[in-house]
């Protein structure tokens, strides 16, 4: 689940409504970071990159790409999708999660 937190960071929660982690933008700004952090504060993921265009890649903890985005168009029309590549693994609906939560804090919703 993705619920909007204290001062409006949102937050990733377990099905029981508890918080597992809060997505927020890393300071200082000049490279738009986002991370994601556990209740303890420890992070577990950081995306950076084109967030406008979704060429995203989320790293984990250690350092290791866990996680690439880019936007692809389809043969007809002007209507576009995102493919979300994501590490074996990985949990990938936590990525997902964190990824819609960037969205979130960037006003793309």
């Amino acid at each position: 689940h993705l619920h909007s937190g204290e001062g409006g960071a949102p937050e990733i929660c377990w099905p029981s409504g508890e918080v597992f982690g809060v997505v927020a933008q890393e300071e200082p700004v000049p490279c738009k970071r986002y991370t994601l952090r556990d209740s303890s504060g420890q992070r577990i993921l950081t995306f950076h990159g084109n967030f406008q265009e979704k060429a995203i890649n989320v790293v984990n903890a250690s350092g290791r790409l866990v996680c690439d985005t880019e936007r692809c168009k389809l043969p007809f029309g002007d209507n576009s999708y995102y493919q979300v590549r994501v590490a074996p693994g990985t949990d990938a609906g936590l990525v997902l999660c964190g990824l819609f939560a960037v969205d979130k804090l960037r006003g793309a919703f």
